[in-house]
């Protein structure tokens, strides 16, 4: 992640990134209700005045103290912005502004983290039924306890989103992007043009703006940065939309074949014709 800048923000505003995957035509149908969302990260800060309605609980396991959950780092409350800034008349809107909003704690103050933290974050979401988890974050190596516990969660109808990383010199997607029960995203930029800084490989699955992204932040303020962890949370408010709208429709959500397909069905193919390296299926929109 890099934030870019502090911005100003003179009127409730909707970014770029939510208008170019089309969120706001299923604002007449669904805004993410009903639906939980955990966000593994630094935390978030759950008094911002755009998160606050949608917070409703979290975890530490950064420290002995679970109930501290608040972000001093502003990565994970960026990520949470994306996936659910409530429409309220001020700040911004999120994909999904009216989703559920979980803080699971697995990155400290200095954006650091731990296997057994992550592992802890995603059994903590299989125990308390979360629907779908945004990871914007990843390792470079491979490790069996991560597998089985994403395993674990895929078998229990949670919806996996990991960033797929920020290094182009790496082979792959990272940890847990990688993985084939996860839903790696790579970004791109307002043209549709792949980021610069993007990880490139066969795990890339779809893209989703991260440039240049304007969100929430610490102290009621608001941010620009771009990073592949920022497109993450653009398609984990979508999913959240979808799986709301099908609720609705049928009673029930999609299951995680079900919600791929229909990611994969509504991709607007970018670069080279079909699955590609750099951009995956291509931009998900609705």
């Amino acid at each position: 992640m890099v934030i870019v800048r502090i911005v100003q923000l003179n009127h409730e505003t909707i970014d770029y990134g939510v208008k170019l995957i089309n969120a706001i035509k299923e604002w007449n149908t669904t805004c993410g209700e009903g639906i939980n969302v955990a966000v593994l990260d630094t935390g978030i800060d759950y008094r911002h005045e755009d998160l606050k309605i949608n917070i409703k609980g979290g975890i530490n396991f950064t420290s002995s103290n679970r109930s501290d959950y608040m972000d001093r780092a502003g990565h994970g409350t960026f990520c949470a912005g994306v996936i659910g800034a409530a429409a309220n008349g001020f700040g911004i809107i999120g994909v999904a502004p009216r989703v559920n909003i979980y803080a699971v704690k697995v990155l400290n103050d200095k954006q650091q983290g731990t296997l057994n933290w992550l592992l802890s974050g995603i059994d903590w979401c299989i125990h308390n039924h979360m629907d779908i988890i945004n990871m914007s974050l990843g390792f470079d190596k491979d490790y069996p306890k991560l597998h089985d516990t994403v395993v674990r969660a895929y078998n229990d109808n949670i919806v996996m989103v990991a960033a797929v990383g920020n290094n182009k010199l790496n082979p792959d997607a990272e940890f847990p992007a990688r993985y084939e029960e996860v839903i790696g995203v790579t970004a791109i930029d307002s043209k549709k043009h792949t980021a610069k800084f993007n990880t490139m490989g066969s795990k890339v699955e779809v893209a989703a703006p991260g440039v240049n992204i304007t969100s929430t932040y610490l102290n009621n303020q608001y941010a620009q940065g771009s990073g592949t962890s920022f497109a993450t949370p653009h398609v984990v408010g979508a999913i959240a939309l979808i799986q709301s709208s099908f609720k609705k429709k049928n009673g029930r959500k999609m299951t995680n074949e079900e919600l791929r397909n229909f990611l994969h069905e509504h991709c607007e193919d970018l670069g080279i014709k079909g699955r590609d390296r750099i951009y995956g299926l291509g931009l998900f929109k609705f």
